[in-house]
């Protein structure tokens, strides 16, 4: 079984921490967590950053990103 993320419209350097926070607040317990970037329309580096740390969270509870 798997669960999806949403990432936001909007994910840049001033949101980034705001929904780094949301996402880890509503991580499940599933093995797989699959990511839906479909609405992420305005972007620049900080979203690389936000997907690494939320990896880097999921590996510590050997769940995975997807």
């Amino acid at each position: 079984m798997s669960f999806a993320l949403v990432l936001p419209e909007r994910v840049t350097l001033a949101e980034a921490a705001q929904v780094l926070s949301v996402l880890e607040s509503g991580l499940p317990t599933t093995a797989v967590v699959q990511l839906d970037a479909s609405a992420l329309q305005t972007f620049d580096s900080s979203v690389v950053a936000v997907l690494l740390a939320l990896q880097r969270r999921l590996a510590t509870h050997g769940q995975r990103l997807q």
